[in-house]
Order: C-alpha cells, then sequence, then structure tokens
C-alpha cells in the first residue's frame, strides 16, 4: 500500500506531534516516513483552498484541518486517501477512500 504513497506535511505534522509525545524525535520520524516510502508533499496554495472547500462538507462529520488536507491531496493527485477514521467513510468529496481498521 505504501508504494507510491504521498503524505501531504500537514498530516506529517501530525504524526511529529503525536510520536513526539512518545519523545520520538522529529527527525527519527522523518527517517522512519521516508524509509517507508513516504513521500512528502508540501500544502500548496490550491490544495489549502481546497482542504477549505472541504469544510462544509464534512464538518458534520468532524473531520480536522489535517483530514481534509489529506483529502485535498487525494482529489488532487487522483489518488486514495487511507484512515482508519469512519467518519470519512460518511463523508462524499470526491475522493477514494479507503479504511484500513476494520470495524465492528
Amino acid at each position: 500500500m505504501l508504494d507510491g504513497a504521498l503524505i501531504s506535511t500537514v498530516n506529517l505534522a501530525e504524526v511529529m506531534a503525536r510520536l513526539g509525545t512518545l519523545d520520538i524525535p522529529a527527525p527519527d520520524i522523518l527517517q522512519d516516513v521516508l524509509e517507508a516510502g513516504l513521500e512528502p508533499i508540501p500544502l500548496d496554495v490550491e490544495t489549502a483552498m481546497l482542504s477549505a472547500a472541504l469544510r462544509p462538507l464534512t464538518r458534520t462529520a468532524g473531520l480536522s484541518l489535517g483530514d481534509r488536507c489529506c483529502l485535498a491531496l487525494a482529489i488532487k493527485r487522483h489518488g486514495v486517501a487511507v484512515s482508519t477514521d469512519r467518519a470519512w467513510a460518511r463523508v462524499d468529496v470526491g475522493a477514494k477512500v479507503r479504511l484500513i481498521r476494520p470495524g465492528p
């Protein structure tokens, strides 16, 4: 699944912040992300605008800025957004979504 995978730098920052609470240094996290084959993609103006446009469509599902940035990148690159959050499957924003955590 990671072959050719991308990660928004917004989502990378989220990963670094979360793992930082476990005292894992940011450079180590970045190295692991790169070694896993993920390509960090900077948030450009077009993707930022698309993410903002998704807000009204995702608000009731509780999606965050990071969630919307991931979905916007998937839309822009015609890719598949991968998440463990089942709320992503409840919104139709024009992105393909793959849930990787089995539900009840």
